[in-house]
């Protein structure tokens, strides 16, 4: 195990609970602003996929497509497969409510599907990562 691995991948985990924390914040605010909230949950999935790969010395592509990403890592580990249907739903998130254009803006009931479905996908990475690079977020 390299130090550089360990470092790199525990960089893509801060990155992961800085936007889950940032979905978060924005949530328990007294306005929250829902676009934000789902955009950080997408971000936070997006980077903790990114560390689990970076670990398993996978290379990946700078997307936001998080059924690829995945799919990556179920060629590592294949439990991601039962996480599909989550990142499927955070996806569009990426880049749907962060531009202009002819949408609903999301609802709270959105915003808190997402950030529930993000927890538990950055909880599962977690879940598999060793010791030497898993810890919890404050």
């Amino acid at each position: 195990m390299t130090q550089g691995r360990i470092r790199e991948t525990r960089e893509w985990l801060d990155k992961a609970f800085e936007d889950l924390n940032a979905s978060k914040w924005v949530m328990k605010s007294p306005q929250p602003l829902f676009g934000a909230v789902v955009f950080h949950a997408q971000q936070a999935v997006e980077k903790a996929l990114k560390a689990y790969l970076t670990w398993n010395s996978r290379p990946f592509p700078f997307v936001h497509d998080l059924l690829l990403l995945n799919s990556l890592c179920v060629e590592n580990d294949s439990t991601f497969a039962g996480i599909e249907e989550l990142c499927d739903s955070l996806n569009p998130y990426a880049v749907q409510f962060r531009y202009p254009g002819d949408f609903e803006p999301p609802t709270k009931a959105q915003a808190d599907e997402a950030l529930a479905a993000a927890e538990r996908i950055v909880g599962f990475v977690i879940g598999l990562l060793p010791d030497e690079v898993r810890y919890e977020a404050d």
